[in-house]
C-alpha cells in the first residue's frame, strides 16, 4: 500500500518515539503502521489509564491522543500528564470536540489539536517540527 501522502516527516531530523493513544483499534493499526513505515517508533494504547502507565516508564518524544475514550478522557489524561511533565509535546486527535474542550485542551498546553480525518497529513508538520528541535531519543 503506498503511502506517500505522508512522505516527509523526517526532513531535517530523527525518528520519533510516540505513544498513540487510540481505543478504536483500526485506526490505532492505521496510524502506528504509517508511522512505522517512516521509521518512527509507535507504543500503542488503548485507553487512558494504560497510556498513562506508558509514560511511567519510557518517555516517547510525543503523544497523540484521541479525545473520546473509554472511561477517562483525552482532557483528562493530558491533564494528568501536564501533573508531572509539562513540557511533553501532546497531539489532541478528535473526530469532534467542543469548543470548552479544546479551550481547555489549549489551557492544559496542548502542542496541537488535529481532526482525525486530516491527521495523516497534518501530523507531517508537527513531526518535523517535534523531530527537529527534540534531543536524542
Amino acid at each position: 500500500m503506498s503511502r506517500s501522502w505522508y512522505i516527509g516527516w523526517r526532513q531535517g531530523g530523527r525518528p520519533i518515539k510516540l505513544l498513540l493513544i487510540e481505543d478504536d483499534v483500526l485506526v490505532a493499526e492505521l496510524l502506528s503502521g504509517a508511522f512505522a513505515d517512516e521509521g518512527h517508533q509507535t507504543t500503542v494504547s488503548h485507553t487512558g489509564e494504560e497510556g498513562l502507565r506508558h509514560l511511567e516508564g519510557d518517555r516517547p518524544d510525543a503523544v497523540l491522543l484521541d479525545l473520546c475514550l473509554p472511561t477517562i478522557n483525552g482532557i483528562e489524561v493530558l491533564r494528568a500528564i501536564r501533573l508531572t511533565d509539562f513540557a511533553l509535546p501532546v497531539i489532541l486527535i478528535t473526530g469532534y470536540a467542543n469548543p470548552g474542550q479544546l479551550a481547555e485542551a489549549r489551557q492544559l498546553g496542548v502542542t496541537d489539536v488535529i481532526a482525525k480525518s486530516y491527521v495523516l497529513t497534518r501530523f507531517t508538520d508537527v513531526l518535523v517540527r517535534i523531530a527537529g528541535t527534540s534531543g536524542p531519543a
